[in-house]
């Protein structure tokens, strides 16, 4: 690590251990953690920090963000740009309350089940679906049937804040706000025209990106205004995983069991490869009198066999060096990215005091990349070849007597299926009219808003499973001679083609024509919202004006999804009947002891919808003011009536007391009941593929293949969240430009959504959840034939720790004078992150940064501080981002489970320099220079599971480009 590194690597570590400030009387400050000071200077550049209004985010009470009783932290439209030039996933996902967001630059793997190359926030790490994404207040139509945002297709270069609610704000704003709300708010009064053009590139010369910004607003005529967008941004793939020196083929490798006593379970390697597949083909297992030697032969090309030379810490599944592969090799490091919006907003005036507006918002993103080969798909459905083969070598085949077969092991597609290419676009569209006004003393805010989103999805050389086995199954004909497909003699004109597995290259084209297909998935999310709200102060108190929010509205969610062609499913296999009729035997020996599985499963083009209706108030009631010891002391109340469609009715609500002991020091305490619905997919989903089990029913330890239905509950009861959050704001008189805030949280789910996993389903019925016993279908042999792996309420969930906040501006005479200084450091730490199932044990994944876990993850500390100078129209910040120390997996015992269980921490330094001029008398022109990286720090290694392609590194917390440049230039008249 550098002295740079070391150095702010320690300031971080020190706030995060809270032993900075003052002792004595502030000792209470820092014992509750930091979160969500809002600063903005004054015109003139001054130092002392003044109430930046706050619009809509965390109250429907329009007050500003330091009387907020919840915390909220507030980011300017140049904090964001200082953060990360490029997109707004990526800037947010900077601070470190966001964990296990998922972003454009990991590893392209989420094409079929959400948005490729998209950016969605996940606060806190507990769930991208319970952090509501808002613009101006109001909801976006999601972008996937998951409930999620891609935050990049919002219209950036009218962004003018963003304000991170850190508390529960379901009452607020309904369901999705367990973890918190992340507002967008556009800057709807701006006059004139401004742009943002600038390209980047990374050390290494890849990953060459762009991106063109342009924003205008003009009144029309006395009444009229209007304000527009354009944004549109671009990035190259990196194809080539390897060009990172830091990308070693981390991996694990399982021992067996009878490993020496005291020898862990998992060790940890470099240069690990697979022992399952070659490839040409290996053969794994001989079976039916094949001579025993066979086993370890592997297929060079041109069918030559040749025995595979075996590596260190050799097991059946993987070793190091030797022959094999690891996948991600062939994979695409990054994806091939491109995205725009285009948004307008125009107002009219109907009156001094009323006006209707009419928004329209396009967004449109697409992501392409070459699917990795499919290892894992020969892995888990491995093909038998039997010794009549018709392409078998010669001196594979004389070892082989008639009855006999064995299980290849082949790096799947890479000749066939080389040109395996996902596409993936999503299209929003979002149309909202509104109407604002003022009633006497009470404002009127009220819209309408109807959102799509179209996702389409097409892999092209996708592999058909019910073929392939047949084409595997390849005889010679006892008539001609000629090499034909078993299934072809008892169904002559099936147009099956035989295919040759033996050695790289050996597949005809006309074989690979017959099994690959080209396939796409449509899907279709639509959203119709009606919003009415009125705010206002009925009347005096006491201790000042009580204000007060009502509100109702009216939403509806639906979404259809659609595989074409519609008789082709992913995931198809023919039945035993079915198979039989065909004549072919080339069903995966993965099944072949459990033929009660081969029944057709549930429809692929699952299909839903829901309407909920919801009424709400909030009241901001002042108890005491200008009182010793209390300047101020407000207590703020809400609570959300909603009646869901198939949920039924649930209840959210909030307390808080918001208390100025002086003009220095403010404490602020909220407690909420937050809810969340189940998303579209939670309801409505429905799809079938392979799983294996034990069963506790047969006496064995042995697993054996089952089919798992997963399935949605348009029932499933919702979500319920106690939340606590409770902090101080600290802006001393005797240091000018100086504020700090802390604030503690603890969110408790109860009946979290989610779904069991099959073996657990099994695992409970069987201790007595007779319940799950429903979810469990067994053949006329007896076996599990099918688990339904439905969406229920399956377990509790909690996340508890501190948020920091330091903000400190002030003039400087360093070189000259008129220069000033702004320092800031946000910072977090998770004391617990966990989440515990029905009949399990609690797992409380804080501190783990090694593997993504669906069930959340985050480091136990981790911040940003970034430090700017500015000398007239010279500015320099310079930015550190710092992760603490890590558990590769918070499950694992070192060891035991693994051999070393630790992930090092990271530190990175970004700098940005900027200069600015007039080009005109109203015009003005900055030139800027990003270096994001600066010192090139590689991120720290992780070990993957498995060889599927997978990065040797948590791209959602590591940067994995290494240093990277952005210039630009932007114009503002």
């Amino acid at each position: 690590m550098s002295n740079v590194h070391r150095t702010v690597a320690e300031v971080l570590s020190a706030a995060a251990r809270a032993r900075v400030l003052k002792a004595g009387a502030h000792a209470c400050v820092l014992a509750l953690g930091i979160g969500g000071v809002a600063l903005a200077q004054d015109a003139a550049g001054g130092a002392a920090p003044v109430m930046e209004e706050v619009h809509v985010t965390g109250s429907r009470i329009q007050i500003d963000g330091m009387s907020t009783p919840t915390p909220v932290t507030s980011l300017s439209a140049d904090d964001l740009h200082v953060m990360a030039p490029t997109t707004l996933g990526a800037a947010i996902t900077q601070l470190p309350q966001f964990t296990n967001s998922a972003v454009p630059e990991g590893a392209p793997s989420s094409g079929w089940t959400g948005a490729s190359g998209a950016s969605i926030l996940n606060l806190r790490g507990i769930g991208q679906n319970r952090t509501l994404v808002l613009l101006d207040g109001r909801r976006v139509v999601a972008s996937t049937r998951r409930g999620t945002l891609d935050v990049n297709l919002l219209p950036s270069s009218l962004v003018k804040n963003v304000e991170v609610v850190t508390g529960g704000a379901s009452a607020a704003y309904g369901s999705d706000a367990v973890s918190g709300v992340v507002n967008f708010i556009l800057d709807n009064k701006f006059e004139g025209f401004k742009s943002d053009i600038q390209g980047g590139v990374t050390e290494l010369g890849d990953n060459k990106n762009y991106t063109v910004s342009l924003a205008g607003g003009i009144p029309l005529g006395e009444r009229m205004h209007l304000i527009a967008a354009a944004d549109y941004y671009s990035a190259d793939p990196i194809k080539d995983a390897t060009r990172r020196d830091w990308q070693q083929s981390q991996g694990l490798i399982t021992l067996p069991a009878t490993r020496p006593a005291g020898t862990p379970a998992r060790i940890t390697r470099s240069n690990v490869r697979s022992t399952q597949f070659t490839e040409g083909g290996l053969i794994t297992a001989v079976r039916g009198g094949a001579s025993p030697d066979l086993q370890w032969t592997q297929f060079l090309p041109g069918g030559v066999n040749a025995p595979f030379v075996r590596g260190t810490d050799f097991t059946t599944t993987a070793q190091v060096g030797g022959d094999g592969q690891d996948l991600s090799w062939y994979n695409y490091f990054t994806p091939d990215t491109s995205r725009g919006s285009a948004f307008a907003h125009l107002t009219f005036d109907l009156t001094d005091s009323a006006s209707v507006f009419l928004q329209g918002l396009y967004g449109a993103g697409k992501t392409s990349y070459l699917s990795p080969p499919s290892g894992g798909q020969f892995q888990s459905w491995a093909p038998t070849i039997y010794w009549n083969n018709a392409y078998l070598p010669t001196d594979v085949a004389a070892k082989m007597p008639a009855g006999s077969s064995f299980t290849l092991g082949r790096a799947g597609d890479l000749d066939y299926g080389a040109n395996k290419s996902i596409e993936q676009q999503n299209i929003l569209k979002s149309v909202t009219t509104g109407l604002r006004m003022d009633i006497g003393d009470w404002k009127l805010d009220s819209y309408y808003q109807y959102g799509r989103t179209d996702s389409n999805i097409n892999m092209n050389g996708a592999i058909r499973l019910d073929r392939i086995y047949q084409a595997i199954d390849a005889v010679k004909d006892p008539v001609t001679g000629n090499i034909v497909c078993n299934s072809s003699l008892t169904n002559p004109g099936n147009g099956c083609q035989p295919l040759n597995l033996f050695g790289a290259g050996s597949p005809s084209q006309a074989a690979i024509d017959w099994i690959t297909q080209d396939i796409s998935q449509k899907q279709i999310v639509e959203e119709n919202v009606v919003d009415v709200a009125l705010s206002g102060s009925p009347f005096d108190n006491w201790a000042g004006s009580v204000s007060m929010a009502v509100g109702a509205s009216w939403r509806e969610e639906k979404f259809s999804q659609a595989v074409y062609p519609v008789e082709l499913h992913a995931l198809d296999m023919p039945t035993i009947a079915e198979a039989t009729a065909l004549g072919y035997r080339g069903l995966p020996s993965v099944y072949s002891g459990n033929a009660n599985i081969f029944e057709r499963g549930p429809s692929a083009a699952p299909s839903g919808g829901y309407k909920v209706k919801e009424a709400f108030t909030e009241v901001q009631f002042p108890l005491l003011s200008q009182k010793p010891f209390a300047e101020s002391l407000d207590l703020n109340t809400a609570v959300r009536y909603a009646d869901y469609e198939g949920s039924g009715v649930m209840w959210a609500w909030k307390a808080g007391i918001d208390w100025s002991l002086n003009s220095e020091v403010r404490f602020r305490l909220t407690r909420s009941r937050d809810v969340r619905a189940g998303t579209l997919s939670e309801r409505f989903d429905t799809s079938r593929g392979p799983g294996n089990v034990v069963d506790p029913e047969s006496g064995s330890t042995v697993q054996y293949a089952v089919s798992v239905v997963a399935d949605g509950n348009p029932n499933v009861d919702p979500e319920r969240a106690d939340t606590l959050t409770f902090g101080v704001v600290y802006q001393p008189s005797w240091l000018d430009g100086f504020a700090a805030s802390i604030d503690a949280f603890d969110v408790k789910i109860a009946d979290a959504i989610g779904q069991l996993g099959a073996q657990n389903i099994v695992d409970q019925c069987r201790l007595g959840a007779t319940q799950l016993c429903n979810y469990i279908e067994r053949g006329t042999d007896g076996k599990i034939a099918v688990i339904t792996n439905t969406f229920i309420n399956t377990a509790q969930a909690r996340a508890k720790g501190a948020d920091f906040e330091f903000s400190y501006t002030r003039p400087v005479d360093l070189f000259g004078g008129g220069e000033r200084i702004r320092a800031r450091l946000l910072a977090s730490h998770v004391q617990e992150l966990s989440s515990q199932q029905v009949g399990a044990a609690k797992v409380d994944r804080a501190g783990q940064t090694g593997l993504q876990s669906a069930q959340g993850y985050a480091p136990d500390w981790q911040g940003t501080f970034s430090l700017t100078y500015e000398r007239g129209p010279f500015s320099a910040t310079m930015q550190e981002r710092y992760i603490n120390t890590g558990d590769y997996d918070a499950t694992f015992i070192e060891g035991v489970d693994i051999d070393d269980n630790s992930v090092a921490s990271y530190a990175t330094t970004n700098l940005q320099m900027s200069y600015r001029g007039d080009l005109t008398s109203s015009g003005t022109w900055e030139t800027y220079l990003n270096v994001t990286n600066l010192f090139d720090k590689s991120p720290p290694l992780v070990a993957a599971f498995g060889f599927t392609g997978s990065q040797q590194t948590n791209s959602a917390l590591f940067d994995i480009y290494g240093r990277r440049y952005n210039l630009g230039v932007r114009l503002n008249f």
